[in-house]
């Protein structure tokens, strides 16, 4: 159960702040795990005293944030708390967050705003210091339900385990692996980096379906760390070298949203770079 929003709909926490900011771990939106609260709060996602927004998309418009002024601005019908949660803040765009930026400066004694979000660092300082901040943690169950609602087969529990421990318990990436078979990719790139000869590998997926250039980052992430602390062997690697190379990628990684270079040609770059400029360390 999700226990940072439990307290928040209990009322306990109401006096907190105009605003409550829930950090959800890495990967993760929560939709049927933050649900479930919201049911047994409510008894229905449909009740008059409810909003949850969760548009379609990667982004929330200003005009979805302005739809729900009229619920926050009138009374509860049952005499206790409206509560409008959005899923996703981090989706707000500057229009939107400056637009729902007002409800949280002015919120009413009844009404109880709640972001939810893996991504808290994305969204404006004016909005951040107006929410009270929880982590909102879930189980391994949890994860692989929240991995398994974004995949397009059926695969088991154990293979959804597999994923992501391989990613951290990353559920968005845990998806990725499955859904482009980046355990292979993964193995072949780390023989191609101890030995690149031949040409770079190529990225993974094809046309318009392709994994986020974010997972294939912590893949290698992962395994460098893992190699650095000792925990696991890389062939042609040592220790020294994957310390190197995760200094490069964490680097690297910093940009990965920036505009103007192909995501493919960034990929290519990252393991050229890994490969030649730390193998003197091997």
């Amino acid at each position: 159960m999700a226990q940072s929003l439990t307290s928040i709909l209990s009322g306990s926490l109401s006096s907190r702040s105009g605003g409550f900011l829930l950090r959800m771990p890495d990967g993760a939106y929560g939709r049927e795990f933050l649900g479930a609260a919201i049911r047994e709060a409510y008894g229905n996602l449909g009740h008059p005293d409810l909003r949850i927004l969760d548009p379609e998309g990667e982004v929330i418009s200003v005009d979805d944030v302005r739809e729900l002024r009229d619920f926050l601005s009138t009374s509860p019908l049952g005499g206790g708390m409206k509560t409008l949660l959005v899923i996703g803040a981090d989706r707000m765009n500057t229009a939107s967050a400056n637009a729902f930026l007002k409800s949280l400066e002015e919120p009413t004694r009844h009404t109880r705003i709640i972001l939810a979000t893996d991504r808290p660092w994305t969204l404006p300082a004016t909005v951040l210091s107006r929410c009270h901040k929880l982590t909102e943690p879930m189980s391994e169950d949890a994860l692989v339900d929240e991995a398994r609602s974004r995949l397009e087969k059926d695969v088991s529990d154990s293979e959804i385990s597999e994923a992501l421990e391989l990613c951290r318990s990353n559920p968005a990436a845990a998806a990725d692996v499955i859904q482009y078979d980046l355990g292979s990719w993964i193995s072949g790139v780390l023989e191609w980096l101890a030995n690149p000869t031949g040409p770079c590998p190529k990225a993974p997926g094809s046309g318009k379906s392709t994994p986020r250039l974010e997972t294939l980052f912590r893949l290698l992430q992962s395994n460098l760390m893992d190699c650095a602390s000792g925990a696991m062997s890389i062939s042609g690697w040592s220790q020294r070298r994957a310390e190197l190379a995760l200094s490069t990628l964490n680097t690297m990684a910093k940009g990965i949203q920036r505009p103007g270079i192909d995501w493919k040609t960034r990929l290519t770059a990252t393991l050229i770079c890994l490969a030649y400029d730390t193998g003197e360390a091997t």
